[in-house]
């Protein structure tokens, strides 16, 4: 594994936005996309505009003097823009959990969720003693440059893992399988007002339940139980291994025996910070779950 600084590995792609703008080109479903996968909801997520440069900008800094490298560089006209991993931090030889942030560009708050469970390693890295923690962001730059769900040939990144016609499912596939998580959790957002999480057979329910509660005392509502048939608990979906959709990356993760989850941010209040704190607040509750015996 080759890994440079962080600031080597952005400084190109700062360079070229800089004099290029930060308009995106506009994300449209390409050929290679159509008709084969759900196309990802755009309506009804509170938007959160993330200017990219500083998105790369904050990153660069939290992650100054941590392992990191570049998956794949993804480019779009002038722009050339990286999928970065950065990990192992917290303590090596633990379980591993894998957080993906950046999915889509119309979940602004799972993205910048990243950034802030990264800044809560470096002011608290106690709080991530009982586990090897690696994060990948943004998953999928384009989407997030264009505030789409869109990334490369206008694919929806987060349903090309069953047949990864794109750079970034490609890479982040080649990712999962070297880190060999425990666990991959995805970051979301959806259109309404409350927090959930769902997992698949491989994952404790109590895992579940502890990051449904860390949220719920950040002040989020939780989803109901009953909600669509899968929740038995409020905010609680532990769904067996019909859990996702196919060619998302939790269902890739499933079919390669990785424990699969995701956490879906409520995207239809107007609260940014709560939005973020969700997230943040869920994955310290994994983290505190990681050093509990089974």
């Amino acid at each position: 594994m080759i890994v440079r600084t962080v600031r080597s590995v952005l400084a190109p792609f700062a360079l070229t936005l800089a004099a290029c703008g930060t308009a995106g080109g506009g994300s449209i479903v390409g050929p290679e996309c159509v008709a084969d996968v759900a196309p990802a909801r755009e309506t009804g997520i509170i938007a959160a505009p993330i200017e990219l440069p500083s998105y790369y900008g904050r990153l660069a800094a939290l992650a100054k003097g941590l392992p990191v490298r570049e998956l794949v560089q993804i480019r779009s006209g002038n722009y050339r823009m990286p999928v970065i991993h950065i990990g192992p931090l917290g303590k090596r030889g633990r379980p591993r959990l894998l957080i993906v942030a950046g999915m889509r560009g119309n979940e602004p708050a799972a993205a910048l969720a990243a950034l802030s469970i990264l800044a809560d390693v470096r002011r608290s890295p106690e709080r991530y003693s009982d586990v090897e923690l690696h994060v990948i962001t943004p998953a999928s730059p384009i989407a997030l440059l264009d505030q789409s769900p869109y990334g490369s040939f206008g694919c929806d990144v987060d349903r090309d893992f069953g047949r990864f016609r794109t750079p970034e499912a490609r890479a982040i596939r080649a990712a999962l399988q070297e880190i060999s998580p425990r666990l991959v959790l995805t970051l979301h957002e959806g259109a309404h007002s409350r927090f959930s999480v769902v997992g698949d057979a491989a994952v404790p329910e109590r895992w579940l339940r502890a990051a449904a509660a860390a949220a719920e005392t950040e002040g989020l509502t939780l989803e109901r139980p009953g909600f669509l048939g899968w929740f038995g608990d409020a905010g609680v979906a532990h769904a067996g291994w019909s859990a996702f959709p196919d060619g998302s990356l939790a269902a890739f993760a499933q079919s390669e025996k990785i424990g699969a989850m995701s956490s879906e941010g409520p995207g239809a209040i107007v609260d940014t910070r709560l939005r973020i704190a969700c997230h943040l607040a869920a994955t310290r509750a994994l983290a505190r779950e990681f050093g509990r015996k089974d």
